[in-house]
């Protein structure tokens, strides 16, 4: 079997309990390896049931493996030498499943998931570690998002515009208080005791948005966090000598990195070859991070 390419994307993590404070994701980490499995469950979307199978400790990087399914799902087999189909050959009580891996480090708080089709969404993860870290006592209500880590390319690619017809943004609680990055949008969010909030902004007809102010400097400076409240970012526009609009989205843009993976190896080997991928990646964005003076707070004020 050739070798195959795995695909790691990195995120920055964000957790608070119900009384707002941020989490400790050693403790958090630590909580979820001591939890008993049936604990470290979650039912989410109605009827998808996530398993936090185990948790994996790899230097400083922690591997969680997810397993996923609805017992509503169906499975049907297909015997290729013999031309013939098989029904699900499940037994009572057991759901079809797929796998998910999710690399955190805690001490820097980045993120590298293993993004799989069909597999677990960010979103998804988030929700279900929320929920695993209340049922284990962790804390109550908790709360963790998963914010995508912009790559420089996004930066570059925005610099390029001559002309921004529309700027979109949503942005999730980050693990500061939201006056921290103060004005309108953010203040309004704290004082809605809101989790997320969204802003979008369209010039005139025929004209276009700042690029240097407003939203458009905004974005430009809320990318350069590497550990930030971003969620999604839509530009809409034009490149200078281009008659055809094109859109700029954070999602185009999202550090990652592919992991050859040796299609002859082992199931336990291909495992320790993308985790080690994973490590790869996550080092390399603390050590961008470290190089880095953190911005001033910005204002998402679409007045300013």
């Amino acid at each position: 079997m050739p070798t195959t390419q795995r695909a790691l994307y990195a995120y920055s993590i964000h957790g608070r309990g119900r009384s707002g404070e941020v989490i400790d994701y050693v403790a958090f980490a630590q909580a979820l390896v001591a939890a008993p499995s049936p604990l470290r469950r979650a039912t989410i979307n109605q009827d998808e049931v996530v398993l936090l199978r185990d948790v994996r400790q790899r230097g400083r990087v922690w591997e969680l493996r997810f397993l996923s399914g609805s017992d509503q799902e169906s499975l049907t087999l297909f015997d290729v030498e013999n031309d013939r189909e098989r029904d699900d050959p499940r037994s009572a009580g057991e759901i079809v499943v797929r796998p998910t891996f999710l690399y955190l480090n805690p001490e820097s708080r980045f993120v590298a998931l293993e993004r799989r089709r069909p597999g677990l969404s960010p979103g998804e993860i988030g929700k279900a570690l929320g929920i695993i870290g209340t049922a284990i006592g962790f804390d109550d209500d908790l709360v963790i998002d998963l914010n995508p880590v912009t790559a420089e390319s996004f930066k570059e690619e925005l610099e390029q515009f001559d002309r921004i017809r529309q700027a979109s943004v949503t942005v999730a609680r980050p693990n500061y208080d939201w006056t921290e990055n103060a004005n309108t949008l953010t203040t309004y969010a704290a004082e809605s005791d809101g989790q997320t909030a969204e802003l979008e902004i369209s010039a005139p007809r025929g004209g276009s948005l700042a690029k240097e102010r407003g939203i458009v400097q905004d974005i430009k400076e809320l990318v350069q966090r590497a550990i930030g409240p971003l969620k999604k970012v839509k530009i809409v526009g034009r490149h200078a000598d281009e008659t055809r609009e094109r859109t700029l989205t954070l999602a185009s843009h999202q550090e990652r990195q592919f992991v050859p993976v040796d299609g002859n190896a082992s199931v336990e080997d291909q495992r320790a070859q993308v985790a080690q991928g994973a490590t790869g990646l996550l080092d390399r964005l603390e050590l961008a991070a470290a190089s880095v003076d953190p911005p001033e707070p910005v204002s998402l004020d679409p007045d300013a």
